[in-house]
């Protein structure tokens, strides 16, 4: 039975993130790799900095703004979007 939970709790899909475009992640691997797609798009999206550790990196900034240096977890980045490890 336990086996089947996991399986269960592994095919849960996201909708409705930010720049999904109507489409549904089961990991947030899969939503972060989803972004960085977009970024020639000049979408937002999450940058690996070290391990387990995110910048939020944006595209085209306003003249005399500075990129947000903020460093997420990727606990945090789960715990935001919703995602289970």
């Amino acid at each position: 039975m336990e086996n089947n939970q996991n399986e269960l709790q592994q095919t849960i899909e996201i909708s409705d993130l930010p720049h999904s475009q109507g489409l549904s992640f089961s990991t947030l691997d899969g939503y972060l790799a989803h972004l960085r797609s977009l970024a020639p798009q000049d979408r937002p999206y999450f940058e690996e900095i070290a391990p387990s550790q995110f910048r939020r990196v944006t595209g085209r900034r306003a003249p005399g703004t500075e990129e947000d240096q903020t460093v997420y977890t990727r606990q945090q980045l789960l715990d935001q979007f919703g995602f289970e490890e």
